[in-house]
């Protein structure tokens, strides 16, 4: 402003978000109506970003929503979210998830890119719409439409190297048996301590195989991972007929080493309109997927808590000879626990189809109001 001391402002009214429809409870209204806790994410904010679940894309959109993941080095994990800090999917008191008019849907399993919009109600309209079930909040989800005119075709890939954030740096043998020493010697204790040849060879790493100094996380973790995604999908119609396909394909690598996690869905969805007369519409959604989940027998959990547990100055493999794992007597090698031939396995295939059928009629006498009716196959 530099020296001046009067200022002269101007502000023009700004109705644009105003306009925009939300989509609530029974139906859709204009920003500007609203009076409860409703936060709206559209279909632009889900193309952008390599995200694998909608869940994620919600995380940092709506105000009092919080989406975190627990397990990020599993891929079959899924985010957890908690609504003004009380609800939780992994708690069992998760917020009633509704995808286009049929409630108890998996979020999860719908892809990013046939979502068109996602509203969130998060107070007390929810249960006065949906009941007892909506008491932790309601997602409310609608999936892309056709669109009258020619058809239009879009394909989306998305390659992306994912890589750990922080990984807990442990301590070096010698500092580990150094340390070691310095307790016992406080404690007063009688047990045996390293010896000064000992702490030297840790040091110096002049006898890697008798006295090793091991980094568990090189053992365990691969320092990238892929991730992939692709879809395709068309839509169009005439005034009568709309329409909106899609396929799609996801493929998440897992973080250890062993290449023994990971995580593929093939997906696919249908959504066809078509007006039978002046006041009756019928619909069909039909959508499904079929996704692999592969892991180690041992959760994470416990793996990542080995590499705490094991000391520095233990070998992987006995006698450092390679495809011998260590300490299997009490299990808590974690690189063997990893090790989906030496720990087990667990593999699962789930498939998924629903269908949504529908039929609305447009009351002529009473502009505004229409009856539904609506039969789902899950």
């Amino acid at each position: 402003v530099k020296n001046k001391n009067v200022l002269q402002v101007i502000m023009k009214e700004d109705t644009q978000k105003l306009d925009e429809v939300v989509v609530v409870g029974y139906g859709s209204v204009d920003k500007k109506e609203l009076t409860s806790a409703v936060t709206a994410v559209s279909s632009k904010d889900f193309l952008q970003g390599a995200f694998t679940s909608p869940l994620s894309m919600i995380d940092g959109k709506v105000s009092g929503v919080n989406v975190s993941n627990a397990a990020a080095a599993d891929p079959n994990s899924s985010p957890n979210i908690q609504m003004r800090g009380a609800s939780s999917i992994e708690a069992g008191n998760s917020p009633l998830v509704i995808i286009d008019g049929m409630p108890g849907a998996d979020l999860r399993s719908v892809a990013n890119q046939d979502i068109e919009s996602i509203t969130i109600l998060k107070d007390g309209s929810a249960p006065a719409i949906y009941g007892s079930r909506a008491a932790n909040g309601v997602i409310l989800v609608t999936t892309r439409r056709g669109e009258q005119g020619k058809a239009k075709i879009s394909i989306s890939s998305n390659v992306s190297i994912q890589t750990p954030t922080r990984l807990i740096e442990n301590c070096d043998s010698y500092h580990t048996a150094l340390y070691y020493n310095e307790k016992l010697d406080n404690d007063g204790s009688s047990k045996e301590r390293f010896s000064d040849y000992a702490l030297n060879a840790f040091r110096t790493g002049s006898d890697p195989v008798i006295y090793p100094n091991t980094d568990w996380r090189k053992y365990i973790f691969k320092d990238t991972y892929l991730q992939t995604q692709h879809n395709i999908n068309v839509n169009g119609g005439t005034e009568k007929v709309k329409y909106f396909m899609s396929v799609g394909y996801l493929n998440q690598e897992g973080l250890y080493a062993t290449k023994d996690i990971n995580f593929s869905r093939y997906n696919f969805r249908s959504n066809i309109s078509a007006k039978i007369s002046k006041y009756l519409t019928a619909d069909a959604q039909l959508s499904g997927h079929v996704q692999d989940k592969m892991a180690p027998y041992d959760d994470d959990t416990y793996i990542i808590h080995g590499i705490t547990r094991m000391h520095p100055y233990y070998s992987p493999y006995a006698n450092d000879e390679e495809g011998k794992h260590y300490g299997l007597t009490n299990f808590q090698n974690p690189l063997a626990r990893s090790d989906a031939d030496v720990s087990g396995y667990r593999k699962e295939r789930k498939k998924l189809f629903n269908g949504v059928f529908s039929l609305k009629y447009d009351m002529p006498f009473i502009p505004g109001l229409s009856a539904k009716v609506l039969f789902s196959y899950l």
